[in-house]
């Protein structure tokens, strides 16, 4: 396959990028045409934002010795060696360790997608997959998913029409092994294949989630369902010193991640005040914001869920795979009295279908049908978020209505059947 890779860390670092490296090197020997594009700095968080207005200007990244030196940084491409400068072959595609180069964008993750897609790499054939990630840390659960640049690269490839898998290694240690980030990446390539062997007519895209821990080649991999959580600790936001200078991006990253690990410092809350006694007062208090959002809400959700979710799975150590499709976005105020029918990914990654009640504007019930996954009649309207945790898990669907927590859900209207 010609995969595309993009990542929302950027290039190899042991402090902010540590997997990148080994998990290309894998996809390699794996016999796999390999192009790479990445933001070249930290763009965690991101989501599938673009820079409106930005120009977005390339540099250009030759990879050093793995786990020995990250690589280098130029200005402009090199010229291809005189026995690799006219590819014919698939093999004669990839290039030569003397030859390889990445390339950089001053951008986002889905910008990078887009332009490895449409404008490097073409010399490869088309790209069969485009692999976001591995991020450093887990993607699991709703509050991390919705505001993963990882996973928005790969929703930028999804909404261009190309297979796409957001890729997360939940680190569990800041020692990282070398043996155990080569087991994870071997384990990453074996489950790519498969999925893409094995990838459903309605999936646009897979998020994987793979703990670093040791024998993880041997640990199950399941299908799960995106847990629906929340901030619940107040605000995400710590008032600093309008004086205090701007770090830097990955020093910035760094903190953030050293709360990301279970029973890592927390940060977060209003903090300030109001201004003293005889203080000039003003309509608004002068003050800068700096994120530091309470992970601890989104590690006591996990705690206290059921088995299932993809947060659970990866405390238990088991690596979690969910699927989800994207659609145009649309209004539910159109509903009316029509019976609408609900799609959502899951069970060994086949599409399930169970009946849902929805309800529009004027409190009107547009009743509950069981979709056809298979019917060719359905039409795509839109897409909505389904806040709720499941309710009912009865196994006689006919006579349950089941809340989904899926963070993304499928609404279509039945034509003709």
């Amino acid at each position: 396959m010609h995969i595309l890779v993009t990542n929302d860390d950027g290039p190899p670092s042991n402090q902010s990028s540590p997997y990148i490296h080994s998990f290309v090197k894998t996809l390699q020997s794996a016999g796999h045409i390999v192009s790479v594009i990445l933001p070249h700095q930290q763009r965690s968080w991101i989501s599938k934002a673009h820079f409106a207005s930005q120009v977005v200007k390339p540099t250009y990244f030759r990879p050093g010795t793995l786990h020995q030196d990250d690589g280098t940084t130029h200005a402009k491409p090199r010229l291809r060696s005189s026995n690799n400068s006219n590819p014919s072959s698939s093999t004669e595609k990839q290039d030569s360790d003397e030859d390889e180069e990445w390339v950089l964008v001053n951008s986002t993750p889905a910008t990078a997608a887009q332009l490895g897609l449409f404008h490097f790499f073409q010399d490869r054939g088309p790209v069969d997959l485009v692999v976001s990630g591995p991020n450093y840390g887990r993607n699991t659960t709703s509050l991390f998913s919705l505001s993963s640049g990882t996973i928005g690269g790969a929703m930028e490839a999804a909404v261009c029409r190309t297979r796409a898998i957001a890729l997360s290694y939940a680190f569990f240690s800041r020692d990282h092994d070398p043996k155990i980030i080569a087991g994870a990446s071997r384990m990453s390539v074996k489950l790519l294949e498969h999925l893409v062997a094995r990838w459903d007519e309605g999936v646009d895209l897979y998020s994987i989630n793979v703990p670093l821990v040791e024998g993880v080649e041997g640990k199950r991999a399941m299908y799960t369902y995106a847990l629906q959580n929340y901030w619940k600790s107040g605000s995400s936001f710590t008032e600093v010193d309008a004086d205090d200078t701007e770090e830097d991006p990955e020093e910035k990253e760094m903190e953030i991640r050293e709360r990301e690990e279970p029973g890592g410092r927390q940060g977060g809350g209003a903090g300030g005040g109001e201004e003293g006694e005889g203080e000039r007062r003003t309509r608004h208090k002068h003050r800068h914001f700096k994120w530091t959002p309470h992970f601890a809400d989104v590690y006591q959700s996990v705690e206290s869920s059921e088995p299932g979710n993809d947060g659970w799975a990866v405390k238990e150590g088991l690596v979690s795979t969910f699927n989800t499709a994207l659609v145009p976005l649309g209004s539910l105020s159109s509903v009316g009295s029509t019976t609408w029918k609900v799609l959502f990914g899951g069970d060994g990654g086949r599409y399930c279908n169970f009946p849902v009640a929805i309800k529009d504007g004027s409190g009107d019930d547009p009743g509950t049908t069981v979709a056809d996954s298979s019917s060719s009649s359905r039409r795509r309207l839109s897409f909505f978020s389904l806040a709720a945790r499941e309710e009912g898990m009865k196994k006689d669907l006919d006579q349950d209505v089941r809340r989904l927590s899926f963070w993304v859900v499928l609404a279509f209207r039945g034509e003709g059947n």
